[in-house]
């Protein structure tokens, strides 16, 4: 019993590192045919444009700009 259960899970581990992207090609539909309303489509992009977060993208600036004057300030690790 305990082998079925270790090759189950060995199994399972296998069967999880399967790539799950498309290659460098990937297939563009309108969306229509996927029966989404372009429309709403249009509205949640621009939605989500207005909405963006203004924080820098740069995290080591945005955490400096933040806790830069805290006393013994430090960033101790890697950011990106």
């Amino acid at each position: 019993m305990r082998y079925l259960i270790i090759a189950l899970f060995l199994s399972l581990q296998l069967e999880a590192q399967k790539l799950y992207y498309p290659g460098k090609l990937w297939e563009e539909k309108k969306p229509e045919s996927q029966g989404i309303n372009p429309q709403k489509l249009q509205d949640a992009i621009d939605f989500a444009l207005s909405n963006e977060n203004s924080v820098e993208k740069d995290l080591r600036i945005a955490i400096t700009k933040s806790f830069g004057r805290e006393p013994g300030f430090q960033i101790k690790g890697p950011t990106k």
